[in-house]
């Protein structure tokens, strides 16, 4: 049994706001918040889902060594090519969504300071585990599936797309600044739009794999991709 998608949509516009109060805070979402945010996330299959629905969504099924390995590689080549298309596009400069991400995550001078290795160990971990458990459990699950049971799989993946792509211009796009907002409507829309893609192909690997976690594996792979762009460009 899945929420009625009105109460759905309700959790996903809480959801977005408590993001961007995180991301245009005054820790940009490098403070316990961001954390707490994804706990919360990947609790919510077990308060609006009933026992069946869990493991509609996948929940408690393992994806398997040939998926595992295929989300893994889909993954990670995504966000090489995302990266890539920042590089080509934008090269070292604010425009750049890698660039804002390093800058964001990177902000804690104490951190620049690890050596690569440590400093890769201490970016990759949590960007394997929080947000792609987090955010798979809520948008490639339980919105997904609330949508689903009314419109159909496809009408919910281009809503949990649109609504996880919009949520991501708070990391490109939409920032604070000690001047005011500043808003990079150009290459914040290609990311949003990069993001939005990157939740089809989520979304498409946990409906044929049948296991929700082959869609965590993928953006745990996604994540960790992106680490090496940003640790690579604090050593080039």
């Amino acid at each position: 049994m899945t929420p009625p998608w009105m109460v759905a949509a309700l959790v996903s516009v809480i959801a977005i706001v408590w993001r961007g109060a995180i991301m245009l805070g005054p820790s940009r979402g490098t403070g316990p918040g961001l954390p707490v945010y994804f706990v919360v996330l990947a609790a919510t299959p077990f308060v609006f889902l009933s026992r069946e629905g869990r493991h509609g969504i996948g929940l408690h099924a393992r994806p398997g060594a040939k998926w595992a390995l295929l989300a893994v590689v889909v993954g990670a080549l995504a966000a090489v090519g995302v990266g890539a298309l920042g590089s080509l596009l934008y090269g070292g400069s604010l425009d750049n969504w890698y660039v804002t991400v390093g800058e964001t995550v990177l902000s804690d001078q104490r951190i620049r300071t690890l050596p690569t290795n440590q400093l890769f160990v201490a970016l990759a971990v949590p960007a394997a585990l929080f947000s792609p458990v987090g955010e798979e459990l809520f948008f490639r699950g339980v919105l997904h599936e609330s949508v689903a049971a009314r419109a159909g799989h496809g009408v919910a993946a281009v809503v949990s797309a649109a609504i996880f792509g919009l949520m991501h211009a708070f990391h490109h796009g939409i920032s604070a600044t000690p001047t005011g907002m500043d808003v990079r409507l150009v290459s914040g829309g290609i990311w949003v739009i990069l993001t939005l893609a990157l939740s089809l192909l989520l979304i498409s690997i946990r409906l044929r794999s049948k296991s929700i976690w082959s869609a965590v594996l993928c953006h745990a792979a996604f994540n960790v991709a992106m680490v090496v762009f940003i640790v690579d460009s604090t050593i080039t």
